[in-house]
């Protein structure tokens, strides 16, 4: 007759229950969905506006801040641009990047308890930033540009709201200044110049004035008066 021992067959029972929740737990994290954890929410940081003035040329960067509350747990987003409704948007392959290094799309990580650290994560911090690279132009008037966090499973779908860890706070608006937010007054140095008929050739001075910060430019063309006619004109000055 086979004895039972009931208190060590009970207790081999929760170790061996809780040793396999723990196997699919981290077979569950290593397929990809580790970063759903409902004990952290992170989002753009609430209250922060966010402006930059257009350069003229080259690229520049601005930086995006991202929240996680509490900073206990490992949680990811990703990060891509989004078209606002209703305004001017900011212009692909003018105004940002569409493809190469600076393209406006990627991913934050923060890992706690992670081994070894994928690249890129935060540990122990409770703010990052996605640093937006915009590209310098002189296209008139004001843009705005929008990025949105977003979340996909290991399968590679978008999660809904209700499963997400994402706040109220996924978008950020960013205003994209015209160039000559700088201020100012630009204007030729003097109302009128002299120069000799058939010279070939006149220097124009022109300036800005009682500004602190900020470039800009400025267009003009030429028009034929009571002179000899010269072919017309249109050129394009930065100062």
């Amino acid at each position: 007759m086979c004895r039972l021992n009931t208190s060590n067959d009970f207790l081999r029972g929760v170790v061996l229950t809780v040793l396999g929740a723990m196997i699919l737990m981290c077979a569950h994290q290593e397929a990809g969905a580790w970063w759903f954890n409902p004990s952290n929410t992170i989002g753009f940081k609430p209250d922060e506006t966010y402006s930059v003035e257009r350069q003229l040329d080259g690229t520049y960067t601005l930086s995006l801040i991202v929240v996680r509350t509490p900073n206990t747990a490992d949680v990811r987003a990703m990060y891509r641009v989004y078209e606002i409704s209703g305004v001017d948007n900011a212009l692909p392959g003018v105004d940002y990047a569409t493809s190469g290094p600076n393209v406006i799309e990627g991913e934050v990580i923060w890992c706690e308890y992670r081994s070894p650290m994928p690249p890129g994560c935060v540990a122990g911090e409770e703010e990052t930033t996605i640093e937006i690279s915009l590209m310098g132009n002189c296209e008139p008037g004001e843009r705005k540009l929008g990025v949105e966090l977003y979340q996909i499973n290991e399968e590679g779908k978008l999660i809904v709201n209700a499963n997400s860890v994402l706040t109220n706070n996924k978008k950020a608006e960013i205003t994209l200044l015209h160039p000559t937010t700088g201020g100012g007054t630009i204007g030729f140095s003097s109302a009128s110049y002299s120069v000799l008929e058939g010279a070939g050739s006149v220097v124009l001075t022109i300036e800005r004035e009682n500004y602190s910060s900020g470039s800009a430019f400025v267009d003009f063309h030429t028009s034929n008066g009571t002179a000899e006619a010269y072919p017309s004109a249109e050129h394009h000055v930065d100062l």
